[in-house]
């Protein structure tokens, strides 16, 4: 890639400004570790901070793309990782200059803006570096002409909607260069793509369509599926029943003395995450313990735990035998019960009989001795 394709680049950002001739570029800086074995690799942070881009807001502008030069001596280091919160980042170049192009990312979580498509925090992009084997005691990487393309929030997300804003200034870290006996493994893979440039607008283009495709189709259902979504929807034991909630981690299930395995059937709330089962399959060698991991979208983890405890059939049948025994014991006494009340009844009549029987018999005796 030579110099000129980078003003090339420059020029395709010049953009009319719309509504935000405030915005601009606040700070560009590198930062990390300052000094470094032969042979081992490090990393380095790439800030880019700029004003008006007012997260929280539907009236400001969200970042769609960032491009800016990254210069190292390619002698001395090798790029073999990157990672950028938001973006999808690629380092492209030569031996005269290397670029870092990131765009947004739709799986962008945090730092979204309230349309969901738009990046809404400052850029931090960190690169990871291998030291070669040289033997410079120091060398610099920089990072210089920053470029920045906002969209306006919730416009239509096209061209027209877009500026850019740039900084042309450099900042350097110095890495000093510790020499070491001996070099422990090869040399890792250099990411670096020697690829044909191309325009980041048109790549910015595209996956903001994309984007705005997808959160149409959120917007629709009024309620976004989280890439942090690590909850289950269900969770159901064959033969066993439990009351499943969502945010209840444990749960107790009784298993007979012989039964060493659980059938469990978990399913996420999210299509994008994953559920590994662990334990069901042998209850005594998992200490009755079954875990079913929830893993989200975003690597996100939540652990759900089933807990078998073994009955015992001994003070089961012994349980069994005092409640029938209860049982018994109560039956008997309401048949006493009703037995003894009958019999007193019955006691009852007789006497009442013979108190009128003697009665009837006075009087007759009482008539006889008037005669």
């Amino acid at each position: 890639m030579k110099r000129s394709l980078f003003y090339i680049f420059c020029l395709l950002f010049l953009i009319p400004v719309i509504n935000v001739k405030a915005a601009s570029i606040t700070g560009v800086n590198v930062s990390g570790t300052n000094s470094v074995k032969v042979g081992e690799e490090f990393t380095l942070s790439f800030n880019i901070s700029y004003s008006d881009v007012k997260k929280g807001t539907n009236d400001t502008m969200g970042v769609a793309g960032v491009v800016f030069q990254l210069d190292f001596d390619d002698d001395v280091f090798i790029v073999t990782g990157g990672t950028t919160p938001g973006f999808n980042t690629e380092v492209d170049g030569d031996s005269e200059h290397f670029y870092v192009e990131s765009v947004i990312n739709e799986y962008n979580n945090g730092g979204k803006c309230l349309d969901g498509v738009l990046h809404c925090d400052n850029y931090v992009a960190t690169i990871k570096f291998y030291v070669r084997d040289t033997d410079k005691t120091s060398s610099n990487i920089s990072i210089s002409n920053a470029n920045v393309v906002l969209i306006k929030v919730n416009s239509d997300y096209e061209e027209k909607d877009a500026i850019t804003i740039s900084n042309y200034s450099k900042n350097e870290h110095t890495i000093n260069i510790i020499k070491t006996d001996s070099i422990v493994g090869e040399e890792p893979k250099n990411i670096v793509s020697n690829s044909k440039p191309t325009n980041i607008l048109s790549k910015v283009e595209s996956k903001i369509s994309n984007s705005k495709t997808n959160t149409s189709k959120q917007n629709i259902t009024t309620k976004p599926v989280s890439k942090s979504n690590n909850d289950l929807k269900s969770l159901k034991i064959k033969n066993h029943k439990i009351n499943f909630d969502k945010e209840k981690l444990d749960y107790k299930v009784i298993v007979k003395e012989k039964e060493n395995n659980l059938e469990v059937e978990a399913v996420p709330e999210s299509e994008k995450a994953s559920v590994m089962i662990t334990g069901a399959d042998d209850l005594k060698k998992n200490n009755y313990k079954v875990l079913v991991e929830v893993t989200a979208q975003n690597g996100s983890k939540k652990a759900y735990t089933i807990n078998a405890e073994q009955s015992n059939n001994k003070s089961v049948t012994k349980k069994e035998n005092k409640k029938q025994l209860v049982k018994l014991s109560k039956n008997t006494i309401k048949i006493i019960s009703i037995s003894l009340g009958s019999i007193l009844i019955v006691i009852i009549v007789l006497l009442i009989i013979k108190h009128k029987s003697d009665k009837k018999l006075n009087k007759m005796l009482d008539e006889f001795d008037k005669l």
